[in-house]
């Protein structure tokens, strides 16, 4: 999940890690985010603003 100020950008290496092994990735980030992220948001399998979101994702993928 992203925000707080600093922990984001530890969150941001992880992500990267999970990408360049090609593993499945939803990332979780308010929308003042949005601009910081871009770059990340586009290399990940989904984007969502909440956790419940995120919830709802995984409950269609599973289905």
């Amino acid at each position: 999940m992203f925000g707080d100020q600093y922990r984001q950008w530890n969150t941001a290496m992880d992500a990267t890690t999970a990408i360049n092994q090609n593993k499945p990735l939803i990332i979780v980030h308010p929308t003042e985010l949005i601009q910081a992220l871009k770059e990340l948001s586009n290399k990940v399998n989904v984007t969502v603003e909440t956790l419940p979101q995120a919830v709802e994702v995984l409950a269609y993928v599973f289905k």
